[in-house]
């Protein structure tokens, strides 16, 4: 965890105003806690993101924060063997399938630090305004005694199967 959170402050640059200021729409930064989480979670859309299409995401399907979506990082990737983002338009798109719009306030978690990384930092340059990294995970969030739950959850025009 220490690892995704150092390349996350990595990502964000030592002298960034996302890192060293409080995130504009909060008294937190980038980085929030379970209980910052639970006492925004009417306000803010969750997503747990892993390396896994959603019928094959085993840990989000044994429990997950309570109304997450599940981001599968190959839904904003070209496929191997590039690995690229997708072009901006299709990148949109593929964000707006999650239910995500630009405006939306979004916390991204991952049993793999990594792959939430990678998705906070997707959301963030694709243009989101408001894209936050929970601290922990879910680990974190049960281990504070918050409740998940093991329903998948469907955004409208998106089926349950996703893409």
């Amino acid at each position: 965890m220490w690892f995704a959170v150092s390349l996350l402050l990595l990502i964000l640059g030592a002298g960034s105003p996302l890192r060293s200021q409080p995130h504009a729409n909060s008294n937190e930064g980038v980085i929030v806690s379970p209980g910052w989480l639970h006492a925004n979670q009417q306000r803010v859309m969750v997503v747990e993101a892993s390396w896994a299409k959603p019928e094959e995401a085993k840990d989000y399907l044994a429990g997950h924060i309570p109304g997450a979506v599940h981001a599968n990082t190959d839904h904003f990737e070209n496929g191997y063997p590039r690995w690229h983002l997708l072009a901006p338009k299709e990148l949109q798109a593929a964000i707006g399938r999650l239910g995500i719009a630009p405006g939306a306030r979004v916390v991204v978690y991952g049993r793999k630090p990594v792959v939430a990384a990678r998705v906070w930092w997707i959301l963030h340059y694709a243009g989101v305004a408001d894209v936050r990294f929970l601290h922990g995970g879910y680990e974190a969030w049960t281990g504070a005694g918050y409740p998940g739950e093991t329903a998948a959850q469907v955004r409208p025009g998106r089926s349950s199967r996703g893409k």
